[in-house]
């Protein structure tokens, strides 16, 4: 029995259950309409989640405040925002916000100083965000900065540095000024390839994949590219490239590579059909290497009723290895030709270059 004024514990789970349910909500409106400082004020918030009206009331300083910041973001220094909190089954906090007159950049350097100022690749951020007369938006600013340290990073500036880095505001004049100066230091060579690990193939051989000479310039592509070239030789199941500025020696960079070779012979298998053939078989078996120069062989053959063939080749990489190479190949077809009495047989042989 249920006596008055007494909840069941069944009744107490359901409650609470729906009270976790309940989730109050943010609502940012900006006037003038600005989707993009509405949507840079609900990221800095984040959500509400389950406060009651007077946990929102309690919230809701903390959130003008990082609201006050999102709108500086976006160059908003002088922002009019109210909040108020409305109750009942979903409480709501209400914040309206008048951003108000942007700032606008004044003056505007960005400079890139030593020998990558003169690197055609290098290039200084040219941003319509970042001229004089722009709002001002620290996300660009931030931008900015990172790209130099993106260019330094890729073409081997290890030693740079910014020598000044500076976004001035003042938000009674409405203006900022920005200056950005990087000083490059020298650029990094890369130093000879060592190469180490499981492998059978003869030293000549893998200096002849590597993609720059000694003493070239560095340039994380061409650490890319070698890494990339080792994997699609065919030769190796697993390939780490390391060039670490931190070895360097002389601002040169040691390229040290460890490799695993692969298993030397793979083989498949296969059966299909064909509206010309019908039914058919497919087997391939391949020697991946056989020997310290890294030359290869392999047969192919593939087998149906109106057609049978079989091929052999044999590789031998010459320079570049990758690219280039003379296979020696020889085969035979035979085949009934479709809607005749006439047979087909052919007998190919000979050296051909890939």
């Amino acid at each position: 029995m249920n006596f008055p004024g007494r909840m069941t514990s069944g009744a107490l789970l359901l409650s609470l259950s729906c009270a976790a349910l309940a989730q109050s909500e943010l609502d940012v409106r900006v006037k003038p309409s600005n989707d993009q400082l509405k949507a840079n004020v609900e990221g800095y918030i984040g959500g509400v989640g389950d406060r009651d009206e007077e946990a929102l009331l309690r919230f809701s300083r903390g959130a003008e405040e990082q609201a006050r910041k999102a709108a500086q973001a976006l160059g908003y220094y002088q922002p009019q925002i109210d909040s108020e909190v409305e109750g009942g089954k979903t409480p709501r906090l209400i914040l309206t916000i008048d951003p108000g007159e942007p700032v606008h950049l004044r003056n505007v350097t960005v400079r890139i100083d030593g020998p990558a100022a003169s690197l055609k690749a290098f290039r200084v951020p040219d941003n319509a965000a970042l001229k004089p007369g722009a709002v001002l938006n620290h996300g660009r600013y931030e931008d900015a900065k990172r790209i130099i340290q993106n260019q330094a990073s890729r073409y081997g500036f290890f030693s740079g540095r910014f020598v000044s880095q500076k976004l001035l505001v003042d938000p009674q004049a409405g203006v900022a000024d920005i200056e950005l100066v990087y000083d490059s230091g020298p650029r990094y060579a890369l130093g000879p390839v060592s190469f180490e690990g499981d492998t059978p193939f003869d030293e000549e051989l893998l200096q002849r994949m590597v993609p720059f000479k000694a003493g070239e310039a560095y340039d994380s592509e061409l650490i890319a590219e070698l890494n990339q070239a080792l994997q699609s030789s065919g030769y190796f199941e697993g390939v780490r490239v390391d060039a670490a500025p931190t070895a360097a020696t002389d601002n040169v960079i040691p390229v040290a590579v460890k490799l695993e070779t692969r298993k030397p012979r793979t083989m498949g298998l296969g059966l299909g059909f064909s509206t010309d053939v019908g039914p058919r078989a497919k087997a391939n078996w391949t020697r991946h290497w056989v020997n310290p120069q890294g030359h290869s062989y392999g047969w192919e053959a593939e087998v149906s009723a109106p057609r049978q063939n079989v091929g052999l080749w044999y590789d031998v990489p010459l320079d570049p290895p990758l690219t280039d190479k003379m296979r020696y190949a020889g085969g035979y077809q035979y085949e009934e030709l479709s809607g005749t009495d006439s047979l087909s047989k052919l007998l190919t042989v000979g050296p051909e270059w890939h």
